[in-house]
């Protein structure tokens, strides 16, 4: 606590030394503080980042899906996934660093449909969670990023991929638990997440399950935990334990409210 001071009560030698380490400390109390300030704002900034490096990709994909759709004369079902594209990039350029659950399922179920469109009934995907759940405080697309990455690596054409999201409260904190039923992750893989090693290969791939590793350590420093392993019967699982936050601290982040104006 460098705000406190230490009393000067004669005119010696020991009060010019008192009255030196209390203007020490109060200028070391002030350099802290604007190092905090810059620390926080670097941990922000580096936090849109890691989100932006997913969405144009994203959004490429969902530009191709409609001129497609236009192209073979489905006009309806190109206008159905012009409104969840719109919904998707307000979304996403609402800035928010965390959404309440409620919002982020929102999406997930949009790109879902949006899928589905692609690939028909290649794949089921069933939400699990207590009523409780939906207006607790997660990152942005943390969901999202799993589901997209099961679908992108997992779908294949001679059997249905069921995607699972559990969600419920222990003790102080959310678990998010995701599965598929596809092939698993591949041991080399497995490896490196078990080790939170970086996995980026030179094409980009795995880059959303790098961002959300990289976005749990900014937002909640040693508090969250991220597991990733192969179910016994096949298919990959992802568990996340996230402090239960009810509301995102603004103060923190001049920029991001609760979305609810």
């Amino acid at each position: 606590d460098f705000s406190v001071k230490t009393q000067v009560e004669a005119g010696d030698e020991i009060a010019v030394l008192t009255r030196s380490f209390n203007d020490m400390t109060e200028e070391i109390g002030i350099l802290v503080d604007d190092i905090r300030k810059k620390q926080e704002n670097l941990r922000i900034i580096e936090n849109r980042l890691l989100q932006e490096q997913i969405n144009p990709h994203f959004f490429t994909n969902c530009m191709n899906l409609i001129r497609n759709l236009t192209m073979v004369g489905e006009i309806e079902k190109a206008q159905e996934a012009t409104f969840l594209v719109s919904s998707h990039m307000r979304y996403a350029l609402a800035n928010s660093t965390m959404v309440a659950l409620e919002r982020e399922l929102e999406q997930v179920n949009n790109y879902v449909e949006l899928q589905k469109m692609r690939y028909g009934d290649c794949f089921l995907y069933c939400v699990e969670q207590e009523e409780v759940c939906g207006q607790i405080f997660v990152p942005t697309a943390v969901i999202l990023d799993f589901v997209n990455n099961a679908i992108k690596h997992q779908l294949d054409p001679d059997r249905q991929l069921e995607i699972l999201v559990y969600l419920h409260k222990e003790q102080e904190k959310l678990h998010i638990m995701i599965t598929d039923s596809g092939d698993g992750f591949e041991p080399e893989i497995l490896e490196k997440l078990q080790k939170h090693e970086k996995l980026i290969s030179p094409e980009g791939e795995h880059i959303g399950i790098y961002n959300v590793c990289q976005r749990l350590s900014i937002l909640y420093s040693d508090c969250a935990d991220i597991a990733f392993s192969n179910k016994p019967e096949g298919g990959a699982r992802i568990d996340l334990y996230l402090p239960i936050r009810t509301m995102w601290w603004s103060e923190k982040d001049p920029e991001v409210q609760t979305d609810e104006k």
